[in-house]
């Protein structure tokens, strides 16, 4: 006999930590144990109830989109995000018109070979 869901155990539980966490602010309790439990309580129903469900249902959205790694497409906008971050966190003060002029003509050639593969009426 089930009596209650888990969301509505999640629900209790939260509920009790916050009302628990704000009468120990409240009463300036100098232990948070409460904040904690109720946190950690969540998180030990989510574990073991909600994230074999999750994670199977994520999955199931990326794994179709896992083939897209393999564009070089994908790696040139990639490395042009990183690239840009670490000059500007770095400051190795690589000049950003140069950068985006390689990348630009890199691009140019991939999207250029696309182009010309619809144009002959090839698959992608």
């Amino acid at each position: 006999m089930k009596i209650m869901s888990r969301k509505t155990a999640m629900t209790i539980i939260a509920s009790f930590g916050a009302i628990l966490g704000y009468l120990n602010t409240q009463f300036e309790l100098g232990i948070d144990v409460t904040n904690f439990m109720a946190t950690f309580s969540i998180v030990l129903l989510w574990v073991f109830f909600e994230a074999k469900a999750d994670i199977k249902e994520a999955w199931e959205k990326i794994g179709p989109q896992m083939s897209k790694l393999k564009d070089a497409k994908f790696w040139i906008m990639l490395a042009s995000v990183v690239l840009t971050v670490l000059n500007e966190s770095f400051g190795w003060d690589l000049p950003i018109n140069e950068i985006v002029g390689i990348l630009l003509t890199v691009m140019g050639v991939l999207f250029g070979k696309d182009w010309l593969k619809l144009k002959k009426g090839e698959p992608r």
